[in-house]
């Protein structure tokens, strides 16, 4: 791929080492360094046996582990929060906020589940945001104006919407969910403002992700079950599924599927093989959290996303484009074995997409109930001219239709827009979408930085992936990931028009 002449993109920079030019030697972990990690393993496995064993003692010591880390911290790290400014503050809690997002409601006291880490972050962060803004009259620049026009317009148009809503406790409650996920949206994007940040976001994501996992594993091999999870007293034929921090085993699913294109895709970006077998590695855990969840949307999403990669970077692909491809080959493969499997029931017959088509056609099962909910979606939208039936109000009104299916959630987060915004929202909407992938795409091709480069395919993989994705879980509009993903791509704008700004200075 030609050199961009665009001037304002950071210099070249190595994937793996985040320096220009040179490799990071890496330095020995202090022995107090280990001390801490090792203490951190420890807390984190007794965590884990006292939330399954005495939860009620596990309530009482995460107070106190709380307090103490947090003392503990201060202590530690006094002088350097001493020069910390309160612009500083903001906008390095922001990069936590994601990760509390994704643990969500897990993240709080059992008999305190309304208050959790992602809520109590929020608070904080906005209460530190408006005491700056007042204090110093300043302003945070946004870079991507337009994006933030586009979002600030759909949640104009949905609180209009309210006025002719039948179910006004309805619409605000689905209007204050809209405005708690774009504080998630702008946190996320926040991280754009330097490279620094965005590569750490880049690493709590990446945490995030093995966090996620590795919960699913406690799932698959231990019946460990968050207390979250819908599947806490599942019958015994469906045991075998999974949720980890999600409600359910499709949001679990559309969210492995989300993370699919950046590991894949690391085939393409570098020759190192230590990269490699993290990716394979990533993607194995994948593929075995994705079996036990039965997602059929997730398992297609996964197909597009590598199908997408292999054209992408057949041209534009920098690492060892032989190997990625084989790999795409033997995955795309793997995939179609999975969508086209015999077995009746069980797991593996959960994931036969074949079934779809003769349940609908049948008129029964999940085929069936989908084409059920569009067309009930589309005749409540129709008969409401299409100007939106008002936020959080096309449940009801699906439910009390007059062939209801017994479900209120459209399971289509595309229908839901529809429904509930109307076409105003609805433009807003695609509009909004398809300008991130053309943004994404422009990063990729001009920047010199291998690290934007990877996030920005990464990101767009992602997205295009999600146009089939955000079938999977019943309503998208509290589904954390899908904004992380949206802050992330716009992080990346943020970060380019920023540097275009610098060099152009």
């Amino acid at each position: 791929m030609n050199e961009p002449t665009t001037p304002g993109y950071a210099p070249r920079h190595d994937l793996a080492s985040g320096t220009p030019g040179q490799h990071s030697t890496g330095q020995p972990l202090r022995a107090s360094e280990w001390l801490i990690i090792a203490v951190g393993v420890l807390c984190t496995l007794a965590f884990v046996y006292g939330l399954r064993f005495k939860p009620g003692l596990t309530e009482r010591g995460l107070v106190a582990l709380g307090l103490l880390a947090v003392a503990g911290l201060v202590v530690w790290q006094r002088r350097r929060l001493g020069r910390l400014s309160v612009k500083a503050v903001i906008l390095w809690l922001a990069l936590l906020l994601p990760l509390a997002a994704l643990v969500g409601p897990s993240a709080a006291l059992p008999h305190l589940r309304q208050l959790f880490a992602f809520r109590m972050l929020v608070a904080l962060l906005v209460f530190l945001a408006a005491t700056w803004a007042l204090a110093t009259r300043g302003a945070f620049h946004s870079y991507a104006g337009r994006f933030f026009t586009l979002l600030g317009l759909w949640l104009g148009w949905l609180a209009l919407t309210t006025v002719w809503a039948p179910d006004k406790g309805a619409a605000l409650r689905y209007l204050a969910t809209f405005a708690l996920m774009l504080i998630l949206v702008l946190a996320v994007a926040s991280a754009g403002g330097s490279r620094t940040r965005l590569k750490v976001l880049t690493l709590i994501l990446g945490f995030g992700y093995l966090l996620t996992v590795s919960v699913t594993l406690l799932e698959m091999f231990f019946g460990v079950r968050l207390a979250t999870s819908s599947l806490l007293n599942a019958p015994e034929n469906k045991q075998w599924s999974v949720t980890s921090f999600f409600y359910n085993p499709n949001n679990l699913a559309t969210f492995l599927a989300m993370c699919w294109p950046f590991f894949f895709i690391v085939f393409f970006v570098t020759r190192r093989r230590w990269l490699w077998a993290l990716g394979i590695a990533a993607m194995g855990l994948s593929v075995l959290a994705l079996v036990h969840t039965g997602s059929r949307s997730s398992l297609l999403t996964i197909g597009l996303e590598t199908v997408v990669a292999l054209i992408y970077y057949a041209r534009h692909g920098r690492g060892s484009r032989r190997a990625g491809i084989a790999l795409g080959l033997a995955i795309i493969a793997g995939l179609a074995y999975l969508a086209l499997n015999t077995t009746a029931t069980g797991m593996l017959g959960q994931l036969r997409v074949n079934s779809l088509v003769q349940q609908t056609q049948e008129g029964q099962g999940s085929g069936a109930t989908r084409m059920d909910l569009l067309r009930d979606g589309l005749t409540v939208g129709m008969q409401w001219g299409f100007a939106g039936v008002g936020p959080g109000n096309a449940e009801g009104l699906v439910k009390s239709g007059p062939n209801p299916v017994g479900i209120g959630n459209l399971h289509d987060w595309w229908l839901e827009v529809l429904v509930d915004g109307g076409l105003v929202a609805f433009a807003l909407y695609v509009t909004f979408y398809l300008g991130l992938l053309v943004a994404l795409v422009r990063i990729a091709r001009h920047t010199t930085d291998a690290l934007h480069r990877y996030l920005a395919v990464g990101t767009f993989l992602a997205l295009v992936g999600y146009i089939l994705g955000c079938l999977g879980p019943s309503s998208a509009i509290s589904f954390a990931p899908m904004w992380i993903l949206f802050g992330l791509a716009l992080a990346l704008v943020v970060r380019a028009n920023r540097s275009a700004r610098e060099r152009a200075q």
